[in-house]
């Protein structure tokens, strides 16, 4: 995530989702990895939204570029 490598984070989402669903935790580490490095965010809402996950506070606070 600190490395904004949106590419890494992606395969190893991917990874993960081949053994389990995504978490919101996993979407909120993508989210933030997407802000930092300054790409669109719009096709990675809709799949967090395909897996049941609205957005909350959290995904909120990462939209508004307030992420740690």
């Amino acid at each position: 995530m600190d490395r904004k490598d949106v590419e890494a984070a992606e395969e190893m989402a991917s990874m993960l989702q081949k053994l389990v669903p995504l978490t919101r935790d996993v979407y909120h580490s993508l989210l933030k990895t997407y802000v930092r490095a300054g790409k669109p965010l719009s096709d990675l809402l809709e799949r967090m939204k395909k897996d049941g996950l609205e957005a909350d506070e959290e995904t909120d606070r990462i939209l508004a570029g307030e992420c740690k």
